[in-house]
């Protein structure tokens, strides 16, 4: 055998923690190789990862040469690319002693966890009123929109559409519908009231997005009125003796 490889002391690997982060961002650690021997130098001649969602950078030339007390050292960045969860990553780091045929490989693990960010899909107005309806003129509210748009990192997902209140139509059965980041999705709605007075209502949006679900809600009113009679008198003239 090799006599002064199997002197060799293993480097030691101070190992950073990467951040809990959104799945939105991303983070970094840092990984230090710190070697320390009195008997051969060790050629650290590759560093290599595993998986997609973990990136190598700030490293060192290869091969770099620790000799006594040294170290060399580079990062590992994460990017969840959206993916809750934890993930897990093994790092070949491959050594071997110069002039020498022997290697030393060295596997260490990376952990680091990303949190699902709820819906963010919000409504440009949280209430919407109506303007006053004569049910008796033949006259009926304009249409009306509603817009809501994604300010969240995510694609946010329509599973449902609600809306309740007498007078109030609209919405749209083509769901479920998929507004990307900094899109915005539009619904048409009409108010035609049943009779008069006051009516109240509510739009309401079941939105999905990483695995979470919450709700945008817009309240709606209107209100509607009788018109006004109109006594038309044609005659005038009275015949002498109908008393």
């Amino acid at each position: 055998g090799d006599g002064a490889f199997n002197r060799i002391d293993t480097p030691s690997m101070l190992i950073g923690k990467v951040p809990t982060i959104s799945a939105c961002g991303t983070g970094k650690t840092s990984v230090k190789i710190e070697y320390n021997s009195c008997f051969v130098n060790l050629s650290i001649d590759s560093i290599e990862g595993d998986t997609t969602v973990f990136s190598l950078d700030s490293l060192p030339t290869f091969p770099t040469v620790l000799s006594g007390q040294s170290s060399t050292s580079f990062n590992v960045g994460f990017n969840p690319q959206l993916h809750p969860g934890t993930f897990i990553d093994s790092i070949h780091i491959h050594a071997s002693v110069p002039g020498q045929t022997a290697t030393l490989d060295t596997i260490i693990t990376i952990t680091a966890t990303a949190t699902a960010v709820p819906p963010n899909l919000t409504p440009l107005k949280s209430s919407l009123a109506f303007r006053t309806v004569t049910i008796c003129a033949g006259t009926e509210a304009l249409d009306t929109s509603l817009t809501f748009t994604n300010a969240g990192c995510a694609p946010d997902t329509i599973t449902s559409l609600t809306l309740t209140g007498a007078g109030f139509t609209g919405g749209n059965d083509s769901l479920p519908i998929v507004v990307p980041p900094d899109s915005s999705v539009t619904f048409p709605y009409h108010f035609s009231p049943p009779d008069s007075g006051m009516f109240t209502g509510q739009v309401n949006l079941n939105v999905v997005s990483m695995g979470l679900t919450e709700n945008a809600t817009v309240k709606l009113s209107g209100t509607g009125v009788q018109g006004l009679g109109v006594l038309d008198v044609r005659s005038t003239s009275l015949r002498g003796g109908s008393f």
